[in-house]
């Protein structure tokens, strides 16, 4: 690339405070030797903001570009701060500091492009070609040089890049949220990203090379929690993960992509700490049943207490039908479901006992059962949902309908407080046992 086009595509621009213009090349990186930290994943994007900085003051001041080779530098305690939320241990991080640089010489991984369809890596190299730390008049100073398919990257930005915030970014504590944080990011003007395999995904949101995991263990134990981090810390809103089966509930998930949009300014701003407290569930239901961030935050400020509870027993209300404007839908629901609330707090009744004692130890009861969860698991669904809109609100507390999402999917058994309430509508449409000749 000759030196004028270099000079075009990268100038050192204070106004773009702390955003990294990131090649989507770079975006998507699985460890295959070693693993990587969350903070050494923080600490890497800022060399690479720093190393596009230096680049382009090299060139500003020769008119020549730095060699591939070029070697570039920053005491510890600077690349650090650039990498400190506000609530982080700084001298913590100064102490794990050195380890992490040494942890991305050390570290090789694959890199992946992040459009649809395209799956295989680009490439795969260590994180740093070269690096040392050493300490001068009690300062401790870094010096690191990358591999050239990394600077060429970093570098030529014409195409295809991802501005990525590095003050919404360095609020995460996880690896697998900063990972599908830098992923989402990619497209956070268009709405939903781009559909992958399960492998895929479950490759580029962990923190090292592992053996083939079973895609349901990684969006339980990792995934969910990193979608909740972003939408609760972040400028950002995930839904998803979004599945797409071929065949039945229960038949393997083919691809996976999310949606996502930005927030708007005024949820930004807010500093009441329930301005963001939509969990994963409730956005990928609202995903699911076309409802819109502006209705689940009009319910949160209407009910700054149980908007999030309140808002999923809507949502799973809305499952299943088909509803020509899901938005007002929504909200109605969402308020009866509030003011019904409201009347059992004011009352303060005495909490009913919701499934009498002997519903399922009664013989008859258990065969019928038996008889119910023996239908097809659609009808079984249907059946379920009957019962879950029969009952109270005040029953519909996260747990459950956490439990119920499962179900649905086909991961778990119905949740026993459901399957009580299903039985007893079960029994009263159908012939018992007892009375079936």
């Amino acid at each position: 690339m000759d030196v004028g086009k270099k000079q075009d595509v990268v100038q050192s621009d204070r106004s773009t405070g702390n955003l990294l213009k990131k090649h989507n090349d770079l975006i998507v990186m699985s460890p295959v030797v070693k693993e990587l930290t969350p903070l050494s994943r923080k600490l890497y994007n800022v060399l690479l903001k720093e190393t596009q900085r230096q680049w382009a003051e090299v060139l500003q001041r020769t008119g020549v570009p730095p060699l591939v080779n070029h070697v570039f530098f920053g005491t510890l305690k600077n690349l650090l701060s650039m990498a400190a939320a506000k609530d982080d241990d700084v001298d913590g991080m100064y102490k794990r500091g050195a380890a992490c640089i040494k942890e991305m010489e050390d570290t090789r991984v694959s890199w992946n492009p992040v459009e649809k369809n395209i799956e295989e890596a680009w490439g795969s190299m260590h994180l740093l070609s070269q690096a040392k730390i050493y300490k001068k008049e009690k300062v401790i100073h870094v010096k690191w040089s990358l591999p050239p398919d990394i600077i060429d990257r970093l570098i030529d930005q014409h195409s295809r890049f991802t501005l990525l915030n590095l003050s919404q970014l360095i609020k995460l504590k996880t690896y697998s949220s900063l990972a599908l944080y830098e992923i989402v990011s990619s497209y956070r003007n268009h709405m939903s990203t781009s559909a992958h395999p399960p492998e895929w995904w479950a490759s580029a949101l962990l923190p090292s090379a592992v053996s083939k995991r079973e895609w349901r263990k990684v969006k339980n134990e990792q995934l969910m929690n990193a979608v909740k981090d972003i939408n609760d810390l972040t400028d950002l809103v995930v839904e998803g993960p979004i599945e797409k089966r071929e065949g039945g509930l229960r038949s393997p998930v083919v691809s996976v992509h999310f949606n996502v949009r930005v927030k708007p300014k005024e949820v930004l701003t807010k500093d009441a700490p329930n301005s963001t407290a939509f969990s994963a569930e409730t956005t990928m239901l609202a995903a699911q049943a076309g409802v819109s961030g502006r209705s689940l935050e009009l319910i949160l400020r209407e009910f700054p207490a149980k908007g999030g509870t309140i808002s999923q027993g809507a949502l799973t209300k809305m499952q299943g039908r088909s509803i020509d404007s899901p938005d007002p839908y929504f909200i109605k629901a969402a308020r009866e479901i509030g003011a019904r609330d409201h009347a059992t707090t004011v009352q303060d009744q005495r909490k009913p006992r919701l499934v009498p004692a002997d519903i399922e130890e009664d013989p008859a009861a258990v065969a019928d059962r038996a008889r119910m969860l023996s239908l097809p698991h659609d009808e079984l669904v249907a059946l379920g949902q009957r019962a879950l809109d029969a009952m109270p609100p005040a029953t519909l507390g996260q747990k459950l309908l956490n439990s119920w999402n499962l179900f649905k999917s086909g991961e778990t058994p119905m949740p026993t407080l459901v399957r009580a309430h299903a039985l007893k509508i079960f029994r009263q449409e159908m012939p018992t046992t007892g009375d079936a000749k």
